[in-house]
């Protein structure tokens, strides 16, 4: 996956790494295919190097039929703890392989909801440690560009 948000070097620093990624996935709903949206929407998300885990907005869990299946302890940037809920869910994206093909890949985790933003920031979660534990992740400042690299080992391909 590569980002480029120019006009380099300030676009990066500015934005961020942005990338668009799928929350949610048909696996999530075995047992309550009922429930499976049609399409499942992209939403952009901001990697985080210093969030331990993935958060997002709660709401989207919420809009896809998802309750909380446990609560955890999270200290934000306020440095006070919060019970916050946790969800199972699925987040994907699409990447090239070594050829240039598009390739859908995927990984569930339990991702940590967070109150909606009283200010839009352009995104709708974080994409934590554990999210980029499945990635190399390359930061050029100078050229306001990011990429990921897969580890092949470890991600599912659909």
């Amino acid at each position: 996956y590569e980002g480029f948000f120019p006009p380099a070097p300030e676009g990066l620093a500015q934005r961020g790494p942005l990338i668009d990624v799928q929350i949610g996935h048909p696996s999530d709903y075995v047992g309550m295919e009922d429930r499976q949206p049609v399409v499942f929407p992209a939403h952009r998300m901001l990697i985080d190097t210093g969030a331990a885990f993935t958060l997002i907005d709660e709401n989207i869990a919420s809009d896809l039929g998802f309750g909380p299946h446990r609560f955890q302890e999270v200290i934000g940037v306020d440095q006070l703890p919060h019970e916050r809920p946790v969800f199972r869910l699925t987040v994907g994206l699409t990447m090239q392989d070594d050829v240039g093909r598009p390739r859908f890949v995927r990984f569930a985790e339990d991702i940590v909801g967070m109150p909606r933003p009283v200010r839009d920031e352009g995104y709708v979660g974080l994409l934590g440690r554990d999210f980029l534990r499945h990635f190399e992740l390359v930061y050029d400042g100078p050229s306001s560009r990011f990429r990921l690299v897969r580890d092949k080992g470890r991600m599912k391909r659909v």
